[in-house]
């Protein structure tokens, strides 16, 4: 389960309505994110947008006033918005060269919609878009979530839920517990580990997305995604927080195994101490749990060491 979220500028100029639209400037960022679509007439803007929002207009808002257009691209620029796209004809003929030069430097793509379009028709059929793809996500976060719930059943190794957020992201994996070495999913060439391993003071590559893993109160370990081709989204975070937590619940069931197998041990040992068990159930227990130690070669040596508790007084 590879999933593609979200939608960018590039996905939307192969949508309906934007067979004939030219890309004017910032061909840098297509890969810009798209949120929303949103309608824009006026030129004072910034303090209506929150991100993401890929802008229509007709230029009725700056007509031909060049430095009106540049102010609004700036707010735009300033604001995270994903694009612009102006209708030319009716109020705007072109675009100042300057603008075009600005977007260019920031990677703001600027799109041309060369005749009439209908940006109700535009916004109803990306919004329509976005509302599936975010049900879809949900879906598909809870497909993967109930894929791991599974996999907790029968896992023995941590490694098999790396594997699973790999197949489904398609980024590298990394995990590391607190003092051990750095796990790969998959296994990456000996150079390129050393190189992600010096990047930054936390020991991770700058661009890796990190997620602690805490055991009582404490933290146990870390998961990490290494971008591979793409940058990490919304969706990722999703995926890498459920991992997470699958992660901890594995970790937790191990611990408790491993200290319920000791605390049974440490019994068994001490009656063994105080000679509750016969010659035949010692053998049994030896056999069961060391296969391949041979209980009729092995001397046991028991002996009473007492402390000296030596007071050391300085004067």
């Amino acid at each position: 389960m590879e999933c593609s979220f979200p939608l960018t500028v590039a996905d939307v100029l192969r949508r309906k309505y934007f067979e004939r639209a030219v890309v004017a400037a910032g061909k840098g960022g297509l890969s810009r994110i798209v949120k929303w679509v949103h309608v824009v007439e006026v030129t004072k803007i910034s303090n209506l947008l929150r991100g993401k929002e890929l802008i229509l207009s007709t230029g009725v808002g700056w007509r031909e006033d060049a430095s009106l257009f540049l102010s609004l691209l700036r707010q735009l620029i300033e604001c995270d918005a994903s694009g612009l796209c102006i209708e030319l004809g009716t109020y705007a003929s072109s675009i100042p060269d300057e603008a075009l030069k600005l977007a260019d430097q920031h990677d703001f793509p600027i799109v041309f919609f060369l005749e009439e379009v209908p940006f109700v028709e535009i916004t109803h059929d990306i919004h329509t878009h976005l509302i599936n793809q975010q049900y879809q996500m949900i879906s598909q976060l809870e497909s993967y979530s109930q894929e791991l719930n599974k996999k907790l059943l029968t896992v023995h190794d941590h490694r098999e839920i790396l594997t699973c957020l790999h197949d489904c992201l398609g980024h590298h994996v990394a995990f590391k517990m607190q003092g051990g070495d750095v796990e790969y999913i998959p296994c990456r060439p000996r150079q390129k580990r050393e190189a992600s391993i010096c990047s930054g003071n936390s020991g991770w590559p700058v661009d890796a997305v990190v997620k602690p893993i805490s055991l009582f109160g404490a933290e146990y370990a870390e998961l990490a995604l290494l971008p591979d081709g793409r940058d990490v989204n919304e969706f990722d975070l999703l995926i890498l927080d459920r991992t997470a937590t699958a992660l901890a619940q594995h970790l937790l069931r191990n611990l408790y195994a491993e200290e319920k197998r000791r605390t049974e041990e440490n019994e068994w040992l001490k009656g063994w101490l105080e000679g509750e068990y016969s010659d035949q159930e010692i053998s049994s227990f030896l056999l069961d749990h060391h296969p391949s130690f041979d209980s009729r070669r092995g001397v046991v040596w028991v002996c009473k060491v007492e402390r000296l508790i030596k007071k050391e007084i300085l004067i």
